[in-house]
């Protein structure tokens, strides 16, 4: 059955439908750079609008910012998601997808870095050969029709109601026409089940389906900036704010042209995010933008640490996050918090790292004392951003640059060798890090922008233990910040870094950016200064939620519209 329902189904146009194409990729690998301080703004973003006044601050008359409007596919979470709604009554086991992978200052769902390989083509193929079997082989209840059974009639009215859900909007006269003479043809040929089969394949494998696809509203000339449809606003919406296809409540919404006013707009938006999906889609921007997926593969020196092991490292996940939920749904939320709240949560295994005491089974929340602060001192990410023997000044240097400031460093030049010497004598690591990084060379500038945030992280080793001593010597974790920020200056330890950060103008854009970024499906390259300040704004200034900022972002008009010049 698969093998015929391969030779019938219809091509797909990949090449079409893979976004647009851009030629910037990490600075250091063919962008634009200077090889020293870090790229300002947000991945060398577009430069504020004419207007601004002199403290930066965009004027009220501003252009608003609307962007870019890749083709977004959908990512794994959101194609897994999508399936189930389409097929609610099918036992549906989980397509197997290849690991996504990001670009610096962009998400998985961003629609320019998505061209698919041919190993993406196949397994979407695949799946879609595997969920047709599993309607077909549940025959009538899995398309809901009654007994005794019209086929034409089932076929004609399945197709409708199938390509309206998949493709998020009314199915056109064409593409009933199309999928509807499909049906007849595969029934004649081979039979009811497989001809319903052969419909689900190939909407399931249909750029339309994995795509979202947006046109706008047809209205004004060429680059135009016009709105979106309503039903493509209730997509761009719901996978937003659940990694789903939109409810029926949206749809209807859409259907009615409601979801077009601006106050419906925020009433959907505020509903679907007080939903259990939207918990599950902050978690995986937090995932994304903090790389938690890096405490998968964490593992450190059996002989250095024989405290780690299995139980310790799935805590340290759980653990950090619970403290970005935590920060996120019960303590309020906002940037500063999350920089400065002195909450852990912590087992009896975490316990021993974080030197407090703790229950016996399960999780408790912990309030840390004065040499621990906020996410930056949080052991689950103090240990992944470390290496298996020693703590990394460069990994916490990059960390704090890149994710928290935005302000992206090169790649090493090629062939440099990353592995740090092991000393002939006692030292601690920032005093080797000092004497490998004092000598000239193409790393020396770089380093001085890396290590000296990094420097302040010495207080913590590789588990994410607090010390004041290594290898018998004491620890410096004195730093300084030479990004030309407005921050830039010396800091001792963890807790004066998060404060300055938390405080700082760069970091909380550099917040709201992240979010935005996410929410449309861009890099961050393609906001300017004005889109974020505006965002900020309306989500209530410098200290933002990140709810709030989620519920700006969907009120933008940028997110309402779309600029058919760059399309």
């Amino acid at each position: 059955m698969s093998t015929t329902r391969s030779f019938v189904a219809l091509s797909i146009l990949w090449s079409a439908c893979s976004g647009r194409v851009v030629g910037k990729d990490h600075p250091g690998q063919g962008g634009d750079n200077n090889g020293g301080q870090g790229q300002g703004g947000f991945d060398n973003p577009q430069g504020g609008q004419e207007g601004a006044d002199e403290v930066g601050h965009c004027a009220k008359d501003a252009p608003a910012f609307v962007g870019p409007a890749p083709i977004a596919r959908l990512t794994n979470v959101q194609y897994q998601n999508t399936v189930r709604s389409l097929f609610p009554s099918l036992a549906l086991s989980t397509a197997t997808l290849p690991k996504e992978t990001r670009r610096p200052g962009g998400f998985f769902n961003q629609g320019d870095a998505q061209n698919p390989s041919p190993e993406v083509v196949e397994r979407f193929h695949e799946s879609a050969e595997d969920v047709a079997a599993a309607v077909a082989a549940k025959l009538p209840s899995s398309v809901g029709c009654p007994i005794p059974l019209d086929e034409m009639a089932c076929g004609n009215t399945y197709v409708k109601s199938l390509l309206e859900q998949a493709f998020r909007r009314p199915a056109s006269g064409e593409e009933l026409t199309r999928y509807r003479g499909l049906f007849a043809t595969a029934r004649t040929e081979f039979g009811f089940a497989e001809a319903i089969a052969l419909v689900v394949q190939t909407t399931l494998e249909s750029p339309h389906f994995l795509y979202r696809v947006e046109k706008g509203e047809n209205i004004g000339g060429a680059g135009a900036i016009a709105p979106l449809a309503a039903h493509e606003l209730a997509a761009r919406l719901s996978y937003f704010l659940t990694n789903n296809m939109p409810d029926l409540e949206l749809t209807n919404a859409a259907k009615s042209g409601a979801l077009l006013k601006e106050e419906e707009l925020a009433k959907q938006a505020e509903r679907l995010l007080g939903s259990a999906p939207a918990r599950t889609v902050v978690a995986d921007f937090q995932d994304q933008w903090l790389e938690l997926d890096s405490l998968d593969n964490l593992s450190k020196s059996a002989k250095l640490y024989p405290e780690f092991n299995e139980a310790l490292k799935a805590s340290y996940k759980i653990s950090l996050r619970k403290f970005l939920d935590y920060q996120t749904w019960e303590s309020g939320g906002t940037w500063r918090g999350l920089l400065t709240d002195k909450t852990a949560f912590v087992d009896k295994g975490l316990a021993k790292v974080y030197e407090v005491n703790s229950a016996e089974t399960g999780l408790q929340k912990v309030m840390l004392d004065s040499r621990r602060t906020g996410l930056l001192s949080q052991a689950g990410l103090l240990a992944a951003l470390a290496h298996v023997d020693v703590d990394s000044p460069t990994k916490r240097g990059v960390f704090v640059l890149e994710n928290l400031l935005c302000q992206h460093v090169p790649e090493p030049p090629p062939n440099t060798n990353t592995v740090v010497p092991t000393p002939d004598k006692p030292m601690t690591m920032r005093q080797r890090m000092e004497d490998i990084h004092s000598a000239a060379g193409d790393c020396k500038a770089c380093h001085q922008l890396i290590d000296g945030i990094g420097f302040g992280f010495s207080n913590f080793d590789s588990l994410g233990r607090y010390r004041t001593q290594e290898n018998g010597i004491p620890t410096d974790d004195s730093g300084r910040i030479v990004a030309d920020l407005s921050i830039d200056g010396e800091f001792r330890g963890v807790v004066e870094l998060s404060e300055k950060v938390a405080a700082s103008r760069e970091g909380t854009l550099c917040y709201a950016s992240q979010v935005l970024a996410y929410g449309r499906s861009l890099a961050q390259s393609d906001l300017d200064e004005c889109a974020v300040e505006r965002i900020l704004q309306t989500a209530g200034g410098m200290n933002p939620s990140i709810q709030n900022l989620m519920l700006a972002v969907t009120s933008s008009e940028g997110f309402r519209s779309l600029d058919k010049s760059k399309l």
